[in-house]
């Protein structure tokens, strides 16, 4: 018949469809194991040691991102200057994903990638090469926290960070992820393979990247958290929030407290980088950190010895870890706003026995430690407060009093005052200075003005660029300078709350516990030290070898692990040993936290430790009165993102690829044509004829 070729034709096409159909369709001809084998051969999965996510506050956003679509490049290793010309202007096949070393991560490379955006696709970090920058680079700004201190400003007076490149909080519109050796090795091989250029000039087949890192949040804060208010369901940015610890040698929530009389002690337990899982921060600020817990630890051994009696005689000593200092104050300013405006602090839930509330008109002295990793010499910096004002003279006694246990410790603490022509430097004090001057406070640094730490807010600023012990049994000079300010520190806050001269001196140090210290927070958490704080497996396990834990604050529900070893750390130096360890399954003293540690030399033992410590999460007051545009308090948020992926393949040519685009719109079309022509004698194809 005249239909007899179309009808064959017909049906040979439905049965073709029919069976493509069946061969795609998980379940029929086995699972989807055919499909992932076919992609396996396509792609190679590349393992992420870390990568830069987005961040917004009241006027605009940072960090790196990509499209819902991700993006592709060429990959390029990039080695020298001469390597950063060819990804930004004569490589013939962008765009490109450079691989870069640490060495090569800097704002001067960075940058010129960014203004080549249109030819770079994205970047990848080898994480394993820990030798120094190029050039003494901070990604941090110059004057950190400027607009959130004391001394608000739009111009950048005076340069704390002059090293500052401000890398960390530009937006930079391609994705930087951060790889292992051994994915970055089998990239290098593909590299090699197909990439490497000859005479500057490379040819297909080409290995390429595709990198998928979507960040939800955009413009700013207020957009965000306006649209996630706005539209059900939107979930867009999370506020930075997370623990801080405080606590109080004694209880200080049972005393009266009607005129300034407390001794207040702070250190900061963050800190930040380009890459917020590798913020281990050497100098900003775990060394002030670790020195308050061995000044803690140098009070604590004397309250164990029955040498403080029960307390009542000296003034409070109270002590604080703050959190979220690196993004405008977020901890500082939160203690003061739930100290002020009618609010009450502590607030201590779940119970109903009567406690003392206490705020700023009730710190008398205010001793804070911030970067002491880098001093010179055994030369120390104390900027102090309230020069001229009425409260001069409480002023000066506190710096004398730490100026005087310094050099008793054979150190050299440098007075640095605040007058109109000097400030003080970044510091949680500030915050509290902003609702109440009749503080007396004092800032011990290693620092007089600009930062001695070239590396502030970057990747580099680790043990071996402070010379930490990296040996827990190691004797260093960092080691001994933090034991002799930590004794200072101690020395000072026990005369200060009106303890016997006697007493005063006896309060020492130990060497041993700060070389442990700064071996387990900047090179190694999985340390005998840490594992022996905790009481189960499963924390154990969240220790990884070898590597620091990351001190970036995150957002609710990703509470990064160092803070429960701050919060123990903070138990074991400043609380008292219970005979009894199973008084910790006991209720007891609702005011003292309870943790049942191992015996710091014999892992086989438990113990109950107990202290006036108590965790505080803290989030800015800008996001508890819903102002995300505030100019008064921090808006930092973190954009919500998809996993971040990336996947390598190779590119056989240009030409083979428009050919193989060309023959497939060719088969559409004609599938097309066929369907029409089979939909419009549908009824003679499958005829019985």
């Amino acid at each position: 018949r005249d239909f007899d070729l179309g009808v064959m034709m017909g049906r040979c096409f439905f049965a073709l469809l029919t069976f493509l159909a069946l061969d795609l369709s998980p379940g029929v001809l086995g699972d989807t194991a055919q499909r992932d084998t076919l992609y396996r051969k396509i792609y190679r999965a590349i393992g992420l040691r870390d990568y830069c996510v987005r961040l917004t506050n009241a006027t605009h956003t940072i960090g790196c991102g990509t499209g819902d679509g991700g993006t592709t490049g060429t990959i390029h290793f990039v080695e020298s200057e001469h390597d950063v010309n060819y990804v930004v202007s004569s490589g013939s096949h962008p765009p490109y994903v450079a691989a870069i070393g640490l060495d090569m991560f800097n704002s001067h490379v960075m940058r010129q990638f960014i203004a080549a955006s249109h030819r770079v696709a994205g970047v990848l970090i080898n994480g394993t090469r820990q030798h120094y920058s190029q050039n003494d680079d901070s990604p941090s700004l110059r004057c950190p926290n400027q607009n959130y201190g004391l001394y608000p400003q739009k111009s950048c007076s005076p340069v704390w960070n002059n090293n500052g490149s401000g890398l960390s909080f530009e937006s930079i519109p391609f994705p930087v992820f951060v790889l292992g050796g051994e994915d970055l090795a089998t990239v290098r091989q593909c590299y090699e393979a197909f990439n490497a250029p000859v005479n500057d000039t490379a040819s297909y087949p080409l290995c390429k990247v595709n990198m998928q890192a979507f960040m939800y949040a955009a413009k700013d804060t207020p957009t965000c958290m306006r649209k996630e208010n706005v539209i059900l369901g939107t979930h867009s940015c999370d506020p930075l929030e997370n623990p801080q610890v405080w606590g109080s040698l004694f209880n200080v929530t049972l005393r009266s407290l009607d005129e300034p009389s407390i001794v207040f002690l702070a250190a900061k337990m963050d800190t930040s980088a380009f890459f917020h899982q590798l913020a281990y921060g050497a100098d900003n600020d775990a060394t002030g950190m670790i020195t308050l817990f061995a000044a803690l630890e140098a009070m604590g051994k004397l309250k164990r010895n029955g040498q403080l009696g029960n307390g009542s005689s000296l003034q409070p000593i109270v002590f604080t870890f703050f959190n979220g200092e690196e993004w405008d104050y977020i901890g500082s300013s939160r203690m003061v706003y739930d100290m002020t405006g009618g609010r009450q602090f502590p607030n201590i839930g779940g119970h109903n026995e009567p406690y003392q509330n206490f705020g700023p008109g009730n710190i008398n002295y205010f001793l804070e430690l911030r970067q002491l990793g880098l001093a010179s010499g055994g030369m120390f910096y104390g900027h102090r407060s309230m020069v001229n004002t009425p409260r001069h003279e409480a002023s000066q006694m506190l710096f004398d009093a730490m100026q005087n246990h310094t050099k008793q410790s054979g150190l050299e603490l440098i007075e640095v005052t605040e007058n109109n022509n000097t400030q003080l430097p970044p510091a949680s004090l500030q915050s509290f200075l902003k609702v109440s001057k009749s503080i007396a406070g004092l800032v011990v640094t290693d620092h007089e003005k600009e930062f001695a730490n070239k590396f502030y807010g970057s990747v580099f600023d680790s043990g071996s660029y402070v010379g930490a012990p990296n040996r827990p049994d190691m004797s260093t000079e960092l080691a001994r300078n933090l034991t002799n300010v930590a004794t200072a520190v101690a020395r000072t806050a026990l005369e200060l709350a009106g303890a016997e001269s006697d007493v005063v001196q006896k309060a020492t140090a130990d060497e041993a516990t700060v070389s442990s210290l700064l071996y387990c927070f900047l090179y190694n958490s999985n340390c005998t030290y840490f594992r022996r704080l905790l009481d189960s497996d499963d924390q154990r396990n969240k220790l990884v070898p070898g590597v620091p834990l990351s001190r970036y604050i995150s957002v609710d529900g990703s509470t990064p692990f160092v803070e429960t070893i701050v919060n123990r750390l903070a138990v074991r130096m400043s609380g008292f040993l219970v005979d009894n360890d199973t008084a910790c399954d006991d209720d007891g003293d609702y005011l003292q936290k309870k943790f049942t540690m191992q015996d710091s030399t014999n892992s086989d033992i438990t113990q109950c430790w107990m202290a006036y410590v108590y965790e505080y999460t803290v989030k800015s007051p800008a996001f508890s009165e819903d102002n995300y545009g505030s100019h008064q308090y921090s808006t930092w948020a973190e954009s919500v993102w998809d996993d971040p992926s990336a996947r390598m393949f190779v590119v056989s040519s240009d030409y083979i690829e428009n050919v193989t685009l060309g023959v497939g719109c060719l088969v559409l079309v004609v599938s097309f044509a066929l369907v029409f022509l089979v939909t419009r004698r549908v009824e003679k194809v499958f005829s019985e004829q």
